[in-house]
């Protein structure tokens, strides 16, 4: 939906990352299909620790060594493929960040999430 919102992001089923979005759920999950790690902790958070705990060493190091751009669409074609995404619609950026930060310090039944736990 174009509203603030909660997100959770899951690998199988494991919870990766939970996030809130200010103005646009759509406009941030938009962002993080893109794969552009520049100014993004979550898609730094997914190439840096979470597609290289599927590699081998010898494969993250090349990975490691291409170029920005041929990252990043390798880091947008693993979000697409690998990562589902479950949200809560929230009347404003407040309600979003307060029930993001519940879950990420463990303030709920949830488990925390393995990139950002608080």
């Amino acid at each position: 939906p174009n509203s603030p919102g909660v997100y959770a992001v899951w690998e199988n089923e494991e919870l990766v990352w939970v996030g809130s979005a200010g103005g646009s759920l759509r406009s941030r999950f938009a962002r993080h299909v893109k794969g552009q790690r520049r100014g993004s902790k979550f898609l730094m958070a997914v190439y840096s620790r979470l597609m290289f705990r599927h590699m081998g060493l010898e494969k993250a190091m090349q990975t490691a060594g291409e170029t920005q751009l041929l990252v990043d669409l390798i880091t947008g074609k693993y979000v697409r493929k690998q990562l589902a995404y479950r949200y809560l619609s929230t009347q404003d950026e407040i309600a979003a960040e307060q029930i993001a930060h519940l879950i990420c310090s463990g303030q709920t039944p949830s488990e925390k999430p393995y990139l950002n736990p608080a």
